[in-house]
């Protein structure tokens, strides 16, 4: 049975920001899209960055309603080609429809309708790479990762300059936080390994507890578990 919603492709062309090029982790070559209890949410990593946004159910004005599923829905993972094709027409009007029946996918906007096949695969438990607290220890960082955080806040309509600042919670040789949405209006979080040496390396994204993360991202992804158990 299709389900319909009204995403934002502003937010969901800012986390693809983060989402895979590597062809034999194809699962990760896109957005991975639920819908829990209180939104929508939108997550996309290749294993060394990650991006997580929630969006609200909204109807096709913006105004926030309830449109929580009755019954949990699978979540679906959107190909980052199909998202690249989503260009924004108008800059106050950002919220397309998503129509979902299985694997197909439809999105009309503005007029236009761009249809493609979701990806076929498992998204990895995203939520267990959270940190369990920030240290406040220095740590360094790949410039080309930074930069996709840079990217990202770029698509959420900052300007170039104001795009490349933003806050860092460094967490010495574990995973750091980003808050990359600052000052954008938009409730998202980002996540980041440093660069460690070889004699420093540890297994990448560790599972953790959400200790350290918002307080709205603990909530939904108690309420998320809840509703697939």
């Amino acid at each position: 049975m299709p389900h319909s919603f009204h995403i934002d492709i502003v937010a969901l062309r800012a986390v693809a920001c983060a989402a895979s090029g590597e062809e034999t982790r194809y699962y990760l070559k896109g957005v991975f899209v639920e819908f829990g209890p209180d939104g929508i949410l939108m997550t996309a990593t290749d294993g060394a960055k990650l991006i997580h946004l929630r969006q609200p159910y909204q109807d096709d004005t913006g105004a926030n309603v309830d449109l929580t599923p009755a019954a949990p829905l699978p979540g679906v993972i959107i190909p980052s080609d199909l998202i690249a094709k989503l260009k924004i027409r108008i800059k106050t009007l950002t919220l397309a429809k998503l129509t979902i029946d299985g694997l197909k996918l439809t999105f009309e906007y503005c007029g236009d309708v761009i249809g493609g096949t979701a990806i076929d695969g498992t998204y990895p438990n995203y939520r267990a790479v959270m940190p369990r607290d920030v240290s406040g220890e220095s740590a360094q960082f790949d410039a080309a990762q930074l930069a996709a955080f840079t990217k990202a806040r770029g698509e959420l309509g900052l300007k170039k300059g104001v795009a490349g600042r933003f806050p860092v919670w460094h967490n010495g040789g574990n995973p750091a936080l980003v808050d990359f949405a600052h000052g954008t209006g938009f409730t998202a979080i980002g996540v980041l390994m440093p660069v460690r040496s070889k004699a420093e390396l540890a297994p990448a994204m560790s599972l953790a507890a959400l200790a350290a993360s918002p307080l709205w991202f603990r909530e939904t992804g108690a309420s998320a578990t809840e509703a697939a158990a």
